[in-house]
């Protein structure tokens, strides 16, 4: 009896050193999880605007809309909005270019945590053309009231309005995820969207959708002279892109 007794004891107590184990592993991995969520801070100089057409205005923080300047520098939190038969170009720090098409209005963010940079463009309303540039570890995200468009390596073109939201991918993939939770992973040729009623899918993109997609993100030939953070002098060449 008492080494049935004993036995027992031996197997409560690994138990429950088994349960601390777990309860301990856990919590590390939280605090990590929240180590790596504080450790992000905001970017300086997410992007640059190479290009300016006509109604182009821009803002930091609180303050209001002016125009934009071609080689000015954006930085996380800056927002952008085009008027009438109006569009401007921006390129990240990572080389990604993005258009800023007519009657639209965004705000980039850029975030950095061990070294990588999470890159997000909140769309308010209008439509963007794309070339994002892949880079290990790091994300490019279109941001809208209705869906959330994480971008890999590739070009399209990303809508929102009051009649909901698309995605349209010329060359590449991309996925395409509604605020209700589903997720459509989009190739070359394909558009995922989600209308005013909420009814989403993913479809052959029409003609009319990839050649408006293909024209949005055509940009160059053209050089841009700015001012780095410490006030020097810098030209970017921003070759032709199709």
């Amino acid at each position: 009896m008492k080494l049935l007794n004993t036995q027992s004891m031996n197997r409560t107590i690994l138990s429950m050193l088994i349960l601390l184990l777990s309860v301990s592993l856990a919590s590390a991995n939280t605090n990590k999880t929240k180590s790596s969520e504080s450790n992000r801070t905001p970017v300086a100089d997410v992007a640059i605007v190479i290009k300016t057409v006509k109604d182009v205005q821009s803002k930091s923080g609180n303050n209001s809309f002016k125009p934009a300047q071609r080689g000015q520098n954006l930085n996380s939190g800056d927002a952008v909005k085009t008027g009438e038969k109006s569009f401007s170009i921006l390129r990240f720090v990572d080389g990604s270019v993005i258009r800023v098409q007519e009657n639209s209005e965004i705000k980039v963010r850029g975030e950095k945590a061990d070294g990588k940079m999470e890159k997000t463009v909140d769309i308010n309303f209008g439509k963007l053309g794309f070339n994002v540039k892949q880079k290990p570890g790091e994300q490019f995200r279109f941001t809208s009231p209705t869906s959330v468009a994480s971008i890999k390596g590739t070009n399209g073109a990303y809508t929102s309005n009051s009649d909901g939201s698309s995605l349209t991918i010329v060359e590449g993939k991309g996925e395409f995820e509604t605020k209700d939770g589903k997720k459509f992973e989009v190739n070359s040729g394909e558009t995922a969207f989600i209308d005013e009623k909420g009814q989403s899918g993913k479809r052959k993109a029409t003609p009319n959708e990839l050649n408006n997609a293909t024209t949005s993100t055509k940009t160059g030939p053209f050089k841009v002279r700015f001012f780095d953070a410490d006030g020097n002098e810098r030209v970017i060449e921003i070759p032709e892109q199709n």
